[in-house]
């Protein structure tokens, strides 16, 4: 018997540990087979609003939801005005039922709907299907409901399609048809091999826009600075890069174990100003050739981790100039990474990329450049601003001597 208060000690402190537990949970279990668990902030016909423990608010479009669960006690408000309370039962995509003590069991359309959120004691409810006379939320009340809807625009916020893989938008699917994004970046990359420094910077302006939900068309223009500085002179160029047009298509979406399969084909036009690769005071600036690159990637979501790699090849034609034959060197491109959501307006990520080029031919023979293979790792913040804009700095470190030894780069852009 002296062993009573203790024991009831424990069985006291277990009973306030599991009360003190979250209890407005909900499960949602995704299409792709993912699973989120958080706290509900508000359901809609349209997105369920879900505050996870590494983020303030998730929307999640419903077109992308299988099923929910929710653990506790609602608040359903009607369209017409009405507001109910009681236990929410998922049904289909047309109908839930909603089960009360007070009117027992029923089934609302979703299309009747306005939101459902988590039940206060405080709030004063009418618990009839057609009870009149119900108090409307004021202006200033819709004022501020307004002002927190502007501020879900993070990296796990808007938009709502893959809205934790922002930071892949160059090389995955993220536009809504008819959607466009613009962008303008900088980077400054630096490379010294003894007794040489190189220099570059590069203004890139970029167009994207959504074809439907699963291809995405792209348009970039760069325009280019270069220096090399060596202990016998000093070489200065600038002017136009080659233009570039993209394809991307989502062939293969996320499932259970399955990765986002997305398909890439790029061109790059020979548009920028001409250089003359024998010549070792020209400096090499959009380059006399056509080029082309196809590549596979894939991408697969482990909220708030989403992992990511690609495989491409890029084939560049030959050119004349001055009465010679250049062929530049076709190359095998790899990559692979991981991105990690901080919360719902900034994400961090890390890359390794590759690339093996071929040697460069001169009159069908080995010209000047050789073979090589340029390796590097990118870090990168992303950081989602209010109004659909975004900014993300990086920095890429060489690996080798055939990469730069480092790369700063400042992007922002903008959908509308």
């Amino acid at each position: 018997m002296q062993d009573s208060p203790p024991i009831k000690r424990i069985f006291f402190l277990i009973f306030l540990f599991l009360t003190s537990l979250p209890v407005f949970a909900i499960q949602i279990e995704l299409k792709n087979g993912d699973q989120i668990s958080g706290v509900l902030q508000k359901l809609t016909p349209n997105e369920c609003i879900v505050s996870t423990s590494y983020n303030s608010n998730i929307n999640l479009p419903n077109q992308y939801i299988n099923t929910l669960k929710i653990n506790n006690k609602v608040l359903v408000e009607l369209k017409t005005g009405e507001r109910l309370s009681g236990e929410f039962k998922f049904k289909n995509k047309q109908v839930f039922q909603l089960i009360s003590p007070y009117f027992g069991s029923v089934n609302i359309n979703w299309d009747e709907l306005l939101y459902i959120s988590t039940y206060k004691n405080e709030e004063k409810t009418i618990l009839a299907l057609h009870a009149k006379g119900i108090d409307t939320p004021s202006e200033k009340e819709k004022e501020k409901e307004k002002e927190k809807e502007k501020e879900k625009t993070g990296i796990l916020g808007n938009p709502p399609e893959n809205y934790h893989q922002l930071f892949l938008r160059q090389s995955t699917v993220l536009l809504q048809p008819g959607q466009i994004e613009a962008e303008i970046a900088i980077s400054y990359d630096r490379q010294q091999l003894i007794p040489q420094v190189s220099r570059q910077v590069g203004f890139f302006s970029s167009l994207m826009y959504g074809i439907n939900r699963y291809t995405e068309l792209s348009l970039n223009i760069p325009y280019l600075w270069a220096q090399r500085d060596t202990a016998d002179n000093n070489i200065e160029e600038k002017g136009r890069g080659n233009i570039g047009i993209g394809f991307k298509h989502l062939f293969i979406q996320e499932k259970g174990w399955q990765p986002d399969i997305i398909g890439q084909l790029s061109i790059s036009v020979p548009s920028g100003d001409k250089s003359n690769p024998n010549d070792p005071k020209s400096l090499i600036l959009g380059g006399n050739y056509w080029s082309v690159s196809t590549g596979i990637h894939a991408v697969k979501s482990h909220d708030p981790v989403v992992l990511f790699g690609g495989l491409s090849y890029v084939y560049r034609s030959s050119f004349n100039n001055h009465e010679q034959h250049f062929k530049v060197g076709n190359s095998f491109r790899y990559n692979f990474g991981l991105g990690f959501a901080i919360n719902n307006r900034i994400s961090l990520s890390g890359q390794f990329s590759g690339e093996f080029i071929e040697k460069s031919k001169l009159n069908g023979k080995e010209s000047v450049y050789p073979a090589f293979e340029p390796m590097s790792f990118r870090s990168a913040l992303t950081y989602r601003l209010p109004d659909d804009y975004l900014i993300e700095p990086s920095l890429t470190f060489g690996l080798n001597d055939d990469a730069p030894d480092s790369v700063l780069s400042l992007a922002i852009s903008h959908r509308f």
